[in-house]
């Protein structure tokens, strides 16, 4: 079963504060995978809480990982039923930061992150390092965030790009239907500092059909 796209949101702040928000255009569905996208001016200020109004738990796929500035990305699987409000909320006030909200469906529930891999750098070619997810059906979610810049990007090929908010925060993401080796990638221009995240997500897995067939080869027929 497949992993699928169901929405997105995101927002970015350039004044001083201490909590970000963004809305979803609807309610989340239960069951579903949300994940948050996250990207703030400081090299040394961290994500105090991630939280929604569904009263998720957001677990850390990877990061902070920190150049000149800092990136980073949570996740929930198996969501509470209605999550429209995310926040996330700093240790101290940062100047400039941006979020991105993804809502999928089809993931697997509270296990549902496989591998990662991270990068940093100021080149305009963006990539992680390549990663062999563990089974079909994975849904690869991609990440950049260079907080100070507005430059434009572009998705890697084969990837969507479900949100840009601003050049600030991008999230990108490729439903791979078999395991394949591959990375994350973007292109901008200018050499900005930016940080980048790949993690892939494992799709929900259905029982096998009882068929009549398998039920008749389960027993021994008896005369009487």
């Amino acid at each position: 079963m497949p992993i699928t796209f169901v929405q997105s949101s995101g927002r970015d702040i350039t004044t001083s504060h201490s909590v970000i928000t963004t809305n979803f255009p609807v309610s989340s569905s239960a069951g579903n995978l949300l994940t948050a996208s996250l990207a703030w001016r400081s090299a040394t200020v961290t994500v105090s809480a991630v939280t929604d109004n569904a009263a998720n738990s957001y677990t850390s796929a990877a990061g902070p990982v920190t150049n000149k500035f800092r990136s980073q990305m949570f996740y929930v699987g198996n969501a509470s039923l209605g999550a429209t409000i995310l926040s996330a909320a700093f240790s101290v006030a940062v100047t400039q930061s941006a979020i991105v909200m993804v809502e999928y469906s089809g993931a697997a529930g509270l296990s549902v992150l496989d591998v990662i891999s991270v990068s940093s750098g100021n080149t305009n070619a963006i990539n992680t390092s390549n990663v062999t997810p563990n089974q079909d059906d994975e849904m690869w979610v991609c990440m950049v965030g260079k907080v100070d810049d507005t430059t434009g990007l572009t998705p890697g090929a084969g990837y969507t790009e479900r949100q840009d908010i601003g050049g600030r925060v991008a999230v990108e993401d490729s439903a791979m239907s078999v395991i394949v080796t591959n990375s994350g990638r973007w292109t901008t221009a200018g050499g900005p500092d930016w940080q980048c995240i790949l993690a892939t997500f494992k799709a929900a897995t259905a029982a096998p059909a009882v068929t009549a067939a398998a039920i008749d080869e389960s027993y021994t027929m008896t005369a009487f």
